[in-house]
């Protein structure tokens, strides 16, 4: 191709895209006259507060937001609220309190509707946030969202009534997450706790929380802490030095898992209730309870080690329940492990569970108690009790007679206990 022919072929592109431009954008010339303002004042067009250095103290309602990575001074609280309705996003950025500083963020007790998102707080000497902490009914309504607090010399998040904390991660403080009545805590996880890794006050809701690598403490190294009224699901306790979940009284826990923990995998309070759960490997009991009333364990799964105890109740703990669970020892015959043990209490109900590998199967020490519908599987002693009987009387308990596994299909005494050894 000649050069007057490239020439000509580039001016034709050239004009036929600017044309195209034109076509698709509008025309390329401003319309007459000056430029003028839009009228809007740069809190119209900005209405945020910027946060540019710490400490910074917060006094007047509105929405504040990081602007870098800021760093706390020696002995300082990097951010204090002292004003309800304030919204503070971290922006992705950190805030480093570098091991000498007090809190991270600060709640004023005075301060509500406080909202906290989207960034980190890390290596703070004090808490990561802290909302009035020593006074339940004060900074209520706490939110915080999306925020990881790693290293704090006391506790993680700390939220009074009716806060919502949701999709935070805490790793290295005393406790990790403690929330007051009426709270929720969402997809929350807390790792290596030193004392706790979550304690939630009463009425409040947990779901899909997890606490690994609780390390012991004044409060015995618990995963979950739970005030009266509580509900969790599908929360995870592990590899904690106390028990994974210690529960107050009307609580009900729903498909939780609490594995290889130290203590107990669950420690239940009155008018309580286990459903679809998991207890596995704890070197503590599966579950225990003490001087409790209207407990029910429902559909769990229970495995223990060697000489443990998947269901220890003790102290006249009256009227509960063992139901639709399987309860199992180490494997091999015969295992030194209990299935159920029911320790002075009456009207306790054991029925249609499965106990495998085991020595002791249920021991029940009082009467009206009822242990009907079971199948015990390589366990040597499948029922004991200081007051057998096969009917109810005024003292005795009731118990299915052991039917062999053999002739079960046979067997049509809806009370009947199966065993096949």
């Amino acid at each position: 191709m000649s050069t007057i022919a490239g020439v000509r072929a580039a001016v034709f592109i050239a004009s036929t895209l600017l044309g195209a431009a034109a076509a698709v954008g509008g025309p390329l010339t401003p319309p007459p006259g000056a430029v003028s303002s839009t009228g809007k004042p740069l809190s119209q067009v900005e209405p945020r507060s910027a946060i540019t250095a710490l400490p910074m103290v917060i006094n007047a309602a509105g929405s504040y937001y990081l602007t870098d990575n800021l760093s706390i001074p020696a002995n300082q609280v990097g951010i204090q609220v002292n004003a309800s309705g304030v919204t503070i996003d971290l922006s992705g950025f950190t805030i480093n309190g570098n091991g000498v500083s007090g809190d991270g963020i600060d709640v004023a007790s005075s301060a509500r509707g406080v909202t906290i998102r989207n960034g980190s707080i890390t290596n703070v000497g004090g808490c990561g946030i802290d909302a009035a902490s020593g006074s339940a009914d004060l900074a209520d309504g706490l939110t915080v969202e999306g925020v990881r607090v790693l290293t704090a010399g006391s506790r993680g998040i700390t939220g009074s009534r009716g806060a919502t904390i949701r999709n935070c991660y805490v790793n290295g403080a005393q406790i990790g997450i403690r929330a007051g009545f009426s709270s929720k805590v969402l997809s929350c996880t807390v790792e290596f706790a030193t004392q706790t890794g979550f304690i939630v006050e009463g009425g409040s809701m947990l779901e899909a929380c997890v606490a690994v690598g609780t390390a012991g403490g004044p409060t015995n190294g618990r995963g979950f802490v739970f005030g009266a009224g509580n509900v969790a699901e599908n929360c995870v306790a592990r590899s904690n030095t106390g028990a994974g979940f210690a529960v107050s009284d009307q609580a009900l826990l729903r498909g939780c898992s609490s594995t290889a923990n130290t203590g107990a995998g669950f420690v239940l309070g009155s008018d309580s209730r286990l459903e679809t759960c998991s207890a596995i490997a704890n070197a503590g009991a599966g579950v225990t309870g003490n001087l409790i009333r209207n407990w029910e364990i429902n559909g769990c799964i229970i495995r223990v080690p060697a000489n443990g105890t998947c269901v220890n109740i003790t102290g006249q703990s009256h009227t509960g329940k063992v139901v639709d669970c399987t309860l199992a020892g180490p494997f091999g015959f015969p295992a030194t492990a209990t299935g159920v043990f029911v320790n002075d209490s009456l009207y306790v109900t054991v029925t249609r569970n499965t106990f495998t590998s085991m020595t002791r199967g249920v021991v029940i020490d009082d009467a009206w108690n009822t242990i009907t519908g079971n199948v015990f599987a390589a366990v040597s002693s499948p029922v004991t009790t200081s007051m057998p009987g096969l009917i109810l009387l005024s003292n005795v308990n009731v118990i299915g007679p052991m039917v062999d596994f053999q002739n079960a299909a046979t067997n049509t005494n809806p009370l009947a206990n199966i065993r096949h050894n």
